[in-house]
């Protein structure tokens, strides 16, 4: 019997920092594509709207290319890198822990041998 409260609990914790992790991962993610997708408007309209001889002619920028736009142009430095996806794996692992751990006990409680 306390192996499968071990058990249980062990399947708990992993289940637990398993969706921690998913989750983080996800927003960060999230996050990084959110601020890429910004910089990447903001070059395509700067690029597009650079034809004219005077800067009075240029239009004035859309309000989600305004944060991502600087004096000279796209503020390029705003650029991170992807972010990594140890999160991920791991909270996959745990996950996959803490399935196997929840199917060992219900075998062991099926069977009866508790």
């Amino acid at each position: 019997m306390t192996g499968v409260v071990v058990r249980l609990v062990l399947a708990g914790v992993a289940l637990v920092a398993a969706l921690y992790l998913l989750r983080r991962a996800r927003a960060a993610r999230a996050a990084w594509a959110r601020d890429e997708a910004g910089i990447t408007r903001a070059e395509r309209w700067w690029a597009d709207t650079q034809g004219g001889p005077f800067d009075q002619d240029r239009p004035e920028p859309p309000a989600d290319v305004v944060a991502h736009l600087g004096a000279r142009g796209p503020r390029t430095d705003l650029r991170r890198p992807r972010p990594a996806q140890a999160e991920w794996v791991w909270g996959w692992l745990l996950l996959g822990v803490s399935a196997l751990l929840a199917i060992s006990v219900a075998a062991q409680v099926t069977t009866g041998t508790v």
